[in-house]
């Protein structure tokens, strides 16, 4: 399971770095769909 939750962490961290990138603002809700999802 640690390699799942290694994943999940790298795609928070991906999700952080769209939230600061104004250029990628409509990455930001499937992103955001995906970790509610997660939760």
């Amino acid at each position: 399971m640690s390699s799942v939750n290694d994943y999940l962490m790298t795609i928070t961290q991906l999700c952080q770095k769209l939230k600061r990138d104004a250029m990628v603002q409509h990455a930001l809700l499937p992103c955001e769909m995906l970790m509610a999802s997660r939760i």
